[in-house]
């Protein structure tokens, strides 16, 4: 039996809506944890490279004695790289965090109202009061999740979704590879400066 036939089969059942809230949560979860991961990455990567740049400059100067005008100009693009770094650390991702840190603890708190209803009967009635609110909780979001999170969700959710090692494999991959970016700049970073104290 497929996932679909089996969303189909308990449609209106407290079950089906308590394991759609529970894994819409864990989604949310997942997007709030890779945020915050983004943002402490990008934060210590580009102080790190405001930094490198600044010493690159500084070894320039003392290298050559003298002062030119794309020493500085690499020194003022530094500091405000710097700056605006700091400024970045309170920008919309926070925002965005936060709002999943909420719409995920409010769904959580909605699925263990819904719980004690998962193995009997449940009134129409009640069944669309406990919809609506979810589609309510839903709706206060303005950021939606990715399409990593929701893949990240099946990962946890083994017994329903039973991936093959392959999807495990390749759910990862495509994870990590959204930081990748921060390491490549840092490498690139790191060749430059060894590069200009031995040349």
């Amino acid at each position: 039996m497929t996932d679909k036939l089996k969303d189909e089969i308990q449609i209106n059942s407290a079950e089906y809506l308590f394991r759609k809230i529970k894994k819409t949560a864990k989604t949310k979860f997942n997007c709030e944890y890779r945020l915050n991961l983004h943002i402490r990455i990008s934060f210590w990567v580009i102080n790190i490279v405001s930094f490198l740049l600044i010493f690159i400059g500084i070894i320039d100067i003392i290298k050559q004695n003298n002062v030119n005008s794309n020493v500085i100009t690499t020194l003022i693009y530094s500091i405000l790289i710097l700056v605006y770094s700091l400024m970045l650390k309170n920008s919309n991702n926070h925002n965005t965090v936060r709002e999943m840190k909420v719409s995920g603890t409010e769904l959580l708190h909605l699925a263990d109202r819904l719980q004690p209803y998962c193995n009997k009967e449940i009134e129409i009635n009640l069944y669309n009061s406990f919809s609506n609110k979810y589609k309510n909780i839903l709706l206060k979001t303005v950021e939606n999740t990715k399409k990593i999170d929701y893949e990240l969700m099946k990962l946890d959710f083994k017994d329903y979704y039973k991936p093959k090692w392959k999807q495990i494999f390749v759910t990862k991959i495509k994870y990590y590879f959204g930081f990748f970016h921060y390491f490549f700049v840092l490498l690139l970073l790191i060749i430059t400066v060894v590069y200009f104290i031995l040349h």
